[in-house]
């Protein structure tokens, strides 16, 4: 019986720390484990191919992807797998992908799937997104949530994974990171794989696609919002910013989120998360009021003095060249 393990995501929960780890030790995990890993870009493809949104499939990255049209190719590596084969797949696109859709397809080479999430509170994954956003991708406007956002809703999303046939496992990122625990060995743990993983191969910090801190976010923020392209300026100042903080919401809006999914938070820990402890999912104050929506602008009453030493800054540097 080849078995698949499904790696979806959420993005921001060292995702891709597990494919740089996952694609610099496919050979040795072969070799001493006999696992198997699509590697590479192939399982991002493979994510792609089976999002349905059209406006998703208009996004860029994804619309890159797309027009690598390596599917055919994909398949025919997965069609030669042999009854007993383990394989590990990896990919944070499978979050938007069709589920149904993605089952049937893999189901069509294995005869059991098993999907992991790695997740984080759901504030904090809010935060990190946005983080990565105004870092890797430019980011100039407000952090926004609403309802509306279905990523978010785990219990919700696992459920379906499970209707569909697929079993689901969780991993719950913070838990592992504060226990001091290799990220690695949890996931592969959940794949079967034990025992001696020393010699392995580390991600860098490229690999591991480290976050700002939070006065880095502000300060990369405003100079997106000027149109600034000065990397030597964030490159200083993160070497002098130490002892700084994760980038995180105000605790108002924590606690507005967490009000929200509280109960689909209980469902979740019961139902998909064993012996886990996710109580900090569910543990904040309830808030008064039934908010489903909120836009917070981070640099707030501060943006004026940060634009005025932005041009300072922009002035001095064009004084120079002249």
């Amino acid at each position: 019986m080849a078995k698949l393990y499904l790696h979806v995501g959420m993005p921001k929960t060292g995702t891709s720390y597990i494919q740089a780890y996952m694609n610099l030790n496919v050979k040795r995990l072969k070799a001493d484990h006999d696992v198997e890993v699509v590697s590479g870009r192939d399982p991002h493809i493979l994510a792609c191919e089976h999002i349905k949104d059209a406006r998703l499939q208009k996004r860029e990255d994804i619309k890159g992807l797309l027009q690598e049209k390596k599917l055919a190719d994909i398949s025919q590596r997965l069609s030669k797998f042999s009854s007993g084969s383990v394989v590990i797949c990896s990919s944070e696109y499978f979050t938007l992908s069709d589920k149904k859709s993605v089952l049937n397809y893999f189901f069509s080479f294995f005869d059991d799937v098993e999907v992991i999430y790695t997740v984080r509170r759901q504030d904090k994954l809010l935060a990190s997104g946005f983080n990565q956003d105004v870092k890797a991708l430019g980011r100039t406007s407000n952090l926004v949530w609403s309802k509306n956002d279905k990523l978010l809703d785990y219990h919700s999303n696992c459920k379906e994974w499970r209707n569909l046939g697929a079993e689901v496992s969780i991993i719950n990122f913070d838990q592992v990171r504060k226990s001091k625990q290799n990220l690695e060995k949890v996931f592969l743990k959940l794949c079967g794989v034990g025992g001696d993983l020393s010699g392995y191969t580390i991600p860098d910090s490229v690999g591991a696609n480290y976050s700002l801190k939070r006065r880095e976010v502000l300060l990369k923020l405003a100079l997106n919002r000027r149109g600034v392209e000065m990397p030597e300026v964030m490159e200083k100042f993160i070497n002098f910013n130490n002892q700084d903080v994760e980038f995180a919401l105000p605790k108002y809006y924590e606690r507005v989120m967490m009000s929200y999914y509280s109960d689909s938070n209980k469902k979740f820990a019961e139902e998909f998360c064993g012996d886990s402890d996710m109580t900090e999912f569910f543990a904040l104050s309830a808030t008064t009021n039934s908010v489903d929506k909120f836009e917070w602008n981070p640099i707030g009453d501060s943006e004026l003095i940060i634009n005025f030493l932005i041009d300072f800054v922009v002035g001095q540097e064009f004084g120079k060249n002249e």
